[in-house]
């Protein structure tokens, strides 16, 4: 394997380093290029106002987004004390890779000092040379000497490297300009968001009034480089589903953009951000990764970002779903799902439902993610649960001329009326549970009627509306019947259990619904 050893300050790393590392991995057909930012450099004092070690070290893994897989980036010598010598280095890095063919990339101002560096004699032993070219004509003849001194002397392997799209300009100047409020064409998206976030050089922005292209570089500096395509895919994706259903396309982008600002974060620190913002957790969420980072990643883009509560909600529910979701919750739970980077199979199916149906793509995909939790044997968290049964039971309702749950509940209460049902109450909770949207309650004479009521609370419902209840309970006992149809409950009782049980009572801050044209002038 040929690997690449790129060393530098990068402070901060920039185009110009880029493009020569893009020139050295196709003309020295490198299998892999190694970054390997410097702790103490001993030719040189870092400025006052310098990034830390570890910022320098976080700047250089984003920029390999801009690389490829065949990049990684190494903490060698910001883990060693003193200064940082390249022969020590080298040495570390044999050692690492004992077969490979390894490959010192430079500069020219580097190549042509090279005999003067400490232990030459040991670099050149290690590695071959890969001397970065400034295309100048006057350069041609002193690199020439410079190798046939270096081959002579050292017995040195030295390669030539032609960067055709050089880009001359120093991290010096770029420093200068990122305090002018400029630079940042110089620099790596992601890195140019770091420096933003971070407020690194003197570079200042008010990351609570971002338009999406100003957050963009500093939602992908958040980011795993891996995952960056896939925030992209999800901006992109997020603007075609909002501009076709009507949900507002800046919150559509500011949502896509922040969804996975806490991806990479793991258990422990995500359990640590919990904590820090008072997140409640349920058994399942203390111990399942990825479904903290849709809670923490809500909490960060509203507390670093100032996100309005509709993205936050947005974000909050992009992982589990949840029963009755708004239009921008949809957008972004379907845009993260069939981004254009997802390749799984049945992908395509379920992006031509997405596009032709809203609601029936958002249950296919929450078809889609129990199936595939089920056969992984993982747990399912109850939202996604919900969610599925919501939007299939919704989803029926339209085939069946799309009742309503008040609907519903009034043709519930007309059945049981129809068979002289007493005291026929309908209960609207939607602002108070989850366990249903209405509560209709009536009155039996005697167990017999209790149940002929029931009978024909499910033939109506069946008959016009194509609804079997989810579940009864009590059916035949004939003291108290319930009749589940998820969005609705019906609940039959004689008239001993129903002053037992006071649902009126329980429920009192629901609103009554006036049965008047249902029932007759007599409720």
């Amino acid at each position: 394997m040929r690997i690449g050893i790129y060393g530098g300050t990068f402070n901060p790393i920039h185009r110009g380093h880029l493009t020569a590392a893009k020139a050295a991995m196709e003309q020295l057909r490198l299998d892999k290029l190694l970054l390997v930012p410097a702790s103490v450099p001993p030719h040189k004092v870092l400025p006052e106002g310098s990034a830390s070690p570890d910022q320098r070290l976080e700047m250089t893994v984003l920029a390999t987004a801009e690389l490829g897989r065949k990049a990684e980036v190494l903490d060698i010598e910001l883990r060693r004390t003193g200064k940082s010598y390249t022969c020590d280095t080298m040495r570390e890095l044999r050692e690492m890779y004992p077969e490979d063919e390894l490959w010192l990339l430079m500069g020219s101002d580097m190549f042509l000092s090279l005999h003067t560096w400490y232990h030459p004699e040991v670099i050149l032993s290690l590695a071959g040379v890969g001397a970065f070219s400034r295309l100048e004509a006057s350069e041609d003849e002193i690199f020439r000497r410079q190798k046939r001194f270096l081959e002579e002397n050292y017995g040195a392997r030295v390669e030539t490297v032609r960067n055709d799209d050089v880009i001359e300009v120093s991290s010096t100047e770029i420093r200068e300009a990122l305090a002018r409020g400029e630079g940042r064409e110089y620099l790596p998206e992601a890195v140019y968001g770091y420096i933003l976030r971070k407020g690194l050089y003197g570079a200042r922005c008010d990351l609570k009034h971002l338009t999406p292209e100003e957050l963009r570089p500093v939602a992908l500096s958040y980011l795993k480089p891996k995952r960056m395509p896939h925030v992209l895919g999800t901006e992109q994706e997020a603007v075609k589903l909002a501009e076709k259903y009507g949900a507002d396309v800046t919150d559509a982008r500011i949502a896509a953009l922040l969804h996975d600002c806490t991806k990479k974060l793991d258990l422990e620190q995500q359990l640590a951000l919990c904590g820090e913002y008072g997140i409640p957790l349920d058994d399942l969420e203390r111990r399942a990764l990825k479904l903290l980072h849709s809670k923490t990643g809500a909490a960060v883009a509203r507390d670093v970002f100032g996100v309005k509560d509709e993205i936050y909600e947005a974000i909050l529910w992009h992982t589990t779903g949840k029963p009755d979701m708004t239009l921008l919750e949809k957008v972004i739970y379907l845009a993260d799902y069939i981004e254009p980077t997802r390749d799984f199979d049945g992908v395509e199916e379920l992006r031509r439902v997405v596009y032709e149906d809203l609601d029936r793509g958002l249950l296919m995909g929450l078809e889609e993610t129990i199936r595939d939790m089920e056969e992984r044997g993982n747990p399912i968290h109850r939202n996604t649960l919900e969610a599925r049964d919501y939007y299939l039971n919704l989803l029926k309702r339209e085939d069946k001329d799309m009742k309503t749950p008040k609907e519903l509940a009034l043709m519930a209460a007309k059945a049981l009326n129809d068979k002289k049902a007493k005291d026929i109450q309908v209960l609207e909770i939607t602002d108070l549970t989850t366990l249903a949207d209405f509560f209709v309650i009536a009155t039996g004479s005697s167990n017999t009627q209790i149940n002929a009521l029931v009978d024909n609370v499910e033939k109506e419902l069946l008959q016009q509306a194509g609804e079997d209840p989810l579940h009864r309970e009590g059916y035949r006992g004939g003291t108290w019947v319930l009749l589940d149809y998820g969005c609705i409950a019906v609940h039959v009782f004689n008239a001993e259990n129903r002053q037992f049980y006071g649902l009126e009572h329980l429920w009192r801050d629901g609103k009554q619904v006036d049965l008047t044209e249902v029932l007759g002038e007599k409720e």
